[in-house]
């Protein structure tokens, strides 16, 4: 069926009662625009038009110029649920399956009462400077979230144009949430949705899918803290950054935390509340959806970092799963803490000048004691008064260097004959020939971030996977891309090719690891079981097998024939970020953000051994080539080695002050390439396990 234009539908309601279909509705009048035709509010997949009734009751009518997937079940969806729960902040609707005739066609239509309020964005261009006003609508959005928490529904497109300031009495406002287009609700979980929301509103990697509960924790938490923002400097920063199409963040802020002014200035806010949510936002917008914090639930751990806050009736709440351990700022590890954290005395100027005056008293005392000229006794005094003073300037600082450098991902592979590696580095894939200090090729690989890089056996294909859900395969003979691979709904988190090369397998944010047929660029096959994020893939050696690792802690073990899984179980306490096949297909070494690697038996299912010594989790994993040791790579910047027999550390090396992404071994042993996230590559001695060189990447 192909649905009537906006432009149609406008003709059609000149005469409503031709094309109405619902008996309660006959005999009212629609509202004209100034040149004496039906007003119509067009969106993208319907367009609103209002109609009054005999009794003079105002309605809402919605009608549908877009097809979309599962249309009538999602709206019948809806309005059933509205109907039998009472959520003031959503207005309920009626489906008319038969609503309107236009030509031989039969439509659909929505009926909701006609809400008479004011945009938000029109609202704070009055109100924007009011500390009282923005005070009260971070009140109401603050009891709105927690509904929002309490039903376990999801809005879906959370933004200024959907939400109404309707007036409640003199000076006073309740707020709706219109446009239920992309509404979450568990009974229509299974359907496709098209809805991707306002990208001022929305986490920097939503693409058309997951269609998943979390959908507001994103918007909710951006809603939140520009309402408290305001309240304090509402009119410094609306003029600053409101720029029509926004309140006053942006699209980019969330693509490049690290170099938004804003979010920097809200960071640094002496508000602690503020500062929190700041940091929080800054946080989300490199996690997952379900690692994202409720905004309120946020405060009240900021409020109370001690007491851990029940979850609401009715909540989903992934924190109540041992596998779930993200704080509320999304940090499930010490040594990601953000820079900015709260201050301690040491950090303080005034503690700096006082201990500079106490020793620059000592050394004047000193001087005239001991008779020391004047000029070098003041000389000395100053000096240390200045030092002193300075110190905890310099402290600060270094804290805020180290930590910036966390972010960045750098993914790494080589190929087997050890001529090049490939490098992800932000949206571009960079090739290199080992070597040669400049780059053999550079191309921009994906629209977001590249978050995977795989080599092809053959030496001259190269995958890559990036926060834009797709994977690319790249010709390295003629410098093409070949194939793409579409399906996977949210960030591809790791990629591997099967030895014999026919194989590829992708592990995404979507739960899901995915197959394809590399001759024919065609899926084989859906791997699902893991309940969170798939982060790390590996093949066995003979390729009859492949192994996923994932954030609910499990590794897992598939058959690459039947597609089913054969073993897996639960490891770390956090997730599995890597993992390596031993020689003999056996066994399997995983490493975890809790900073252990621990090797397995893959035929009894048990933990032979487990080696702690990274102070952070471990981001790469390989078996020497006698098979006797495993090297691992970590956040705490260290190369380490580790003697399966003896059960000890045999060997570490510093390599970086910053995390360290990846490591491979293009011939086996030597040389071991490791990226780091500061942009350098260093090449390792395999065998006596001594830097060789350094190299910074483009």
């Amino acid at each position: 069926m192909r649905w009537p234009s906006a432009k149609q539908y406008v003709l059609a309601w000149r005469h409503p009662e031709r094309i109405l279909q619902v008996p309660a509705l006959a005999g009212g009048t629609v509202r004209l625009d100034d040149k004496g035709l039906p007003k119509a509010h067009v969106g993208g997949f319907g367009a609103v038009f209002e109609y009054t009734t005999p009794d003079g009751r105002r309605w809402a009518i919605k009608c549908f110029h877009k097809k979309t997937p599962g249309l009538r079940r999602r709206y019948r969806g809806i309005s059933a649920y509205l109907s039998k729960h009472d959520l003031p902040y959503l207005v309920k609707f009626t489906w008319h399956e038969k609503g309107l005739l236009i030509g031989d066609q039969v439509l659909p239509i929505v009926q909701m009462p006609w809400v008479e309020g004011v945009c938000l964005h029109k609202f704070l261009e009055e109100h924007h400077g009011s500390p009282e006003v923005c005070e009260a609508l971070f009140t109401i959005w603050m009891r709105l979230v927690a509904q929002l928490r309490a039903s376990g529904t999801a809005h879906g497109d959370l933004q200024h144009h959907n939400i109404l300031l309707v007036p409640d009495g003199p000076m006073r406002y309740s707020v709706k949430l219109v446009d239920l287009d992309g509404m979450w609700l568990e009974d229509i979980a299974d359907l496709p949705s098209l809805e991707t929301g306002h990208r001022a509103y929305q986490h920097p990697y939503r693409a058309h899918e997951p269609y998943h509960r979390y959908l507001d924790r994103f918007p909710a938490l951006v809603i939140a803290l520009t309402f408290a923002a305001l309240r304090e400097e509402g009119g410094k920063l609306w003029n600053k950054f409101h720029i029509k199409r926004n309140l006053i963040f942006r699209a980019l802020d969330y693509l490049r935390p690290n170099q938004s002014r804003l979010l920097a200035q809200l960071k640094a806010h002496p508000r602690p509340e503020i500062s929190a949510m700041a940091n929080a936002l800054a946080a989300a917008c490199r996690q997952a959806p379900d690692e994202i914090p409720w905004v309120d639930e946020l405060l009240r751990q900021a409020a109370s970092p001690d007491s851990s806050p029940e979850p609401l009736p009715g909540e989903y709440r992934p924190g109540s799963d041992p596998s779930q351990r993200k704080s509320a700022t999304g940090s499930g590890d010490k040594d990601k803490a953000d820079p900015q954290e709260k201050k301690s005395l040491a950090d303080s100027p005034w503690l700096g000048a006082a201990v500079g005056g106490v020793i620059a008293a000592m050394i004047a005392l000193a001087g005239l004691t001991f008779g020391i000229n004047w000029r070098i006794t003041l000389t000395m005094s100053m000096l240390a008064l200045a030092t002193a003073t300075a110190v905890p300037f310099a402290i600060r600082r270094s804290r805020i260097l180290i930590g910036s450098t966390v972010a960045r991902l750098v993914p790494l592979a080589a190929n087997r004959q050890g001529r090049f590696v490939a490098i992800g580095l932000d949206n571009t894939l960079v090739l290199r020939e080992l070597g040669n200090p400049t780059p053999d090729w550079i191309v921009v690989a994906h629209e977001k971030p590249v978050t995977a890089v795989a080599f092809h056996p053959d030496g001259m294909r190269v995958a890559t996977g990036g926060a834009d859900n797709l994977v690319h395969l790249w010709d390295l003979s003629v410098r093409e891309r070949g194939a793409t691979f579409r399906g996977h709904s949210w960030t591809i988190r790791a990629l591997a090719f099967s030895p014999d090369g026919r194989l590829l397998a992708s592990a995404s944010g979507d739960r899901t690891i995915r197959l394809w047929d590399i001759s024919s660029a065609t899926l084989l096959a859906v791997l699902k079981g893991s309940e969170e994020q798939v982060a790390s893939l590996c093949f066995s050696p003979d390729g009859s097998m492949v192994a996923s690792g994932a954030a609910d802690r499990f590794w897992r073990v598939w058959d690459c024939e039947s597609f089913e899984q054969t073993s897996g179980r639960a490891a770390h306490r956090h997730e599995i970020s890597c993992l390596a096949f031993a020689s003999d297909g056996y066994r399997l070494a995983t490493g975890g953000d809790d900073g252990l690697v621990m090797l397995w038996n893959l035929q009894s299912g048990k933990l032979i051994t487990s080696f702690p010594g990274h102070k952070g989790g471990v981001t790469g994993l390989l078996f020497a080539q006698s098979g006797s040791r495993i090297i691992s790579v970590g956040r705490d910047g260290s190369l380490r080695v580790w003697d399966i027999n003896s059960k000890e550390e045999a060997a570490s090396i510093g390599l970086d002050s910053a995390p360290l992404t990846g490591i491979e071994a293009p011939d086996g042993a030597n040389p071991l390439l490791v990226a780091s996230s500061t942009g350098r590559l260093f090449e390792v001695d395999g065998v006596r396990f001594k830097l060789r060189a350094t190299r910074a990447l483009p």
